[in-house]
């Protein structure tokens, strides 16, 4: 077997190390999934006050990256002006038939709230794939819109408004659904302002669901931002750039502890 000499050694090692970083770039690159995004919510009732003391020793996520923002629609990485504009932690807990969620969102210039669709107000949005199914969130069938998903606003005005169903319409602010959510939702939200922007805290029930321990429903959760001139920014949880409000494929995970 012929040896090899020391620079033919040196160019194989070069060669390998070189093989070795580009494989680690590539694997290490921000290739987000569905599956890479996971929260276990633990079982515990919440009272719905806005009061933060509740949710003491709870897992939060907290969402404040240039990878987390949703560019398009108007909306750059170069509207976003930092954590003060715009960011946001969120954590989640389920009891009995309903599922709890906090959101503590900084935002340094709240809205007037006048702008006609919920979405390009300041709004918490929480996008749900109740039976994990995946696909299409919204198909017609028989000429009726049936609902896969929900993609619900929640606006942090006083008195807040809640949007869940949009198998009619889309969400028009004239128009909120406050009755049904507390109704056919058993829905509760409350508001708090703070110093640098507002605590949403919310429980509800997803109809036509029972949750249990191991129950797994797709998520995705986000945040806009209207600083006076219409939405200028989103954040969402797992920072994966597509039409969410449409397909649910790349919801995150939550599930139930």
């Amino acid at each position: 077997m012929k040896k090899l000499n020391n620079y033919q050694i040196y160019t194989f090692l070069k060669r390998f190390i070189l093989v070795f970083i580009v494989l680690e770039i590539c694997l290490s690159s921000n290739t987000k999934t569905a599956n890479s995004q996971i929260y276990k919510a633990i079982e515990y009732a919440i009272a719905i006050d806005a009061d933060t003391s509740d949710w003491q020793g709870i897992l939060f996520e907290t969402i404040n990256k240039k990878t987390h923002l949703w560019v398009g629609q108007g909306m750059s990485v170069e509207n976003w002006e930092g954590l003060n504009d715009l960011s946001f932690t969120w954590r989640a807990a389920w009891k009995s038939n309903k599922i709890y969620f906090l959101f503590v969102v900084t935002d340094n210039k709240l809205s007037p709230f006048n702008r006609p669709n919920s979405w390009l107000n300041d709004c918490v949005e929480i996008c749900i794939d109740p039976k994990l199914t995946r696909g299409m969130r919204k198909e017609i069938k028989n000429e009726k819109v049936i609902l896969n998903g929900y993609e619900t606003h929640f606006l942090p005005m006083l008195p807040p408004h809640a949007f869940m169903c949009d198998d009619h319409s889309p969400y028009f602010l004239e128009k909120p659904q406050d009755d049904d959510f507390k109704n056919l939702w058993n829905g509760e939200i409350a508001v708090n302002y703070t110093e640098s922007g507002y605590i949403l805290e919310l429980g509800f029930s997803i109809p036509d669901t029972s949750l249990q321990k191991g129950t797994v429903l797709g998520i995705e959760l986000a945040v806009c931002d209207d600083d006076g001139n219409s939405r200028k920014s989103l954040l969402t949880w797992t920072g994966i750039q597509n039409d969410y409000w449409v397909k649910m494929d790349k919801y995150g995970k939550l599930i139930l502890k």
